[in-house]
């Protein structure tokens, strides 16, 4: 039977520290571990996940944002080692592992459209695209550097979405509070005016042409830090938009990224703050149906 609302799904593992998720087939998802590099596979019909791909093979020893491309492709971020695999989702063979050149990358999150993947670097204001052909994957090169269209500071860039008509990316910078409207045909990339609003987005999910949700965290420091799922709109293509609702529960431990899987909002737990001594198991939490994260 499915899982009831606000049911859990476990990862396991002592060391999990998972952070990123995607949606499979059907009602599966892909889940991935920053500290081993395992790929887990579960779905709503099970209580426990199963390890997919273990950690440590094609040189993966660690997993953050994950895209299922809807055609039996995987694409999973390397983070700090610049890696970013392919994976076929029908028998687990790696199509591609690529390598960004640069210096101290951070590949944090990862969309497809069409036949790019497109991935935020944490340490640079870097958009890289990474080609997904039919017989082979490209190279990853830059797509769109922020610091070119006004970004300036420092960045940290992370959830990265398309919009429904596939013509731009809504990218969110966490450094500076921000989501980015990326143009997909000129690269041109400007800041979506949240006036009064608050958004310190990690992973990102788009639910409607104009109806966005996000993990957020709010505070300066760890002994004040609040997570919330936050729900954003806009009506005029993501030129300007405003979050509507914060949904939180006081027992998540550091909530990272969300996928939507069959109408379920399903929050990873990360728990980035417990090392060595995490509560476990580790798990990924079905926060409620798309309604109740939205409209409450």
């Amino acid at each position: 039977m499915p899982q009831d609302r606000h049911g859990e799904f476990v990862l396991p593992g002592s060391q999990v520290y998972p952070e990123g998720i995607t949606e499979g087939a059907g009602n599966s998802f892909y889940v991935g571990s920053i500290d081993a590099g395992t790929i887990y596979r579960g779905d709503l019909d099970h209580a426990v996940a199963e390890v997919w791909l273990p950690g440590g093979l094609d040189q993966r020893t660690s997993v953050g944002g994950l895209h299922w491309d809807g055609d039996g492709q995987l694409v999973a971020c390397g983070l700090a080692t610049g890696h970013v695999f392919v994976y076929d989702t029908g028998t687990g063979a790696l199509i591609a592992r690529r390598t960004v050149q640069a210096d101290e990358p951070f590949l944090n999150d990862v969309f497809v459209v069409d036949s790019t993947a497109y991935l935020t670097d944490s340490s640079r204001p870097v958009v890289w695209a990474l080609p997904l052909g039919p017989d082979s994957v490209g190279e990853p090169a830059v797509f769109c550097d922020l610091s070119r269209h006004g970004l300036g500071g420092p960045s940290y860039l992370n959830g990265i979405v398309a919009t429904a008509d596939r013509s731009a990316l809504l990218v969110s910078d966490q450094a500076q509070e921000a989501l980015w409207r990326v143009d997909l045909e000129t690269a041109a990339a400007s800041p979506v005016e949240l006036g009064d609003s608050q958004l310190c987005a990690d992973g990102l999910a788009l639910l409607e042409p104009g109806l966005l949700i996000g993990v957020s965290n709010r505070g300066e420091s760890r002994d004040d830090a609040a997570f919330v799922v936050s729900t954003v709109r806009s009506d005029d293509g993501w030129a300007t938009a405003r979050v509507t609702r914060e949904h939180s529960d006081p027992r998540w431990t550091v909530p990272t990224t969300l996928a939507v899987v069959d109408g379920r909002v399903l929050v990873v737990e990360a728990q980035l703050w417990s090392r060595p001594e995490p509560r476990l198991p580790f798990r990924v939490l079905d926060v409620g149906s798309v309604a109740d994260v939205v409209a409450g």
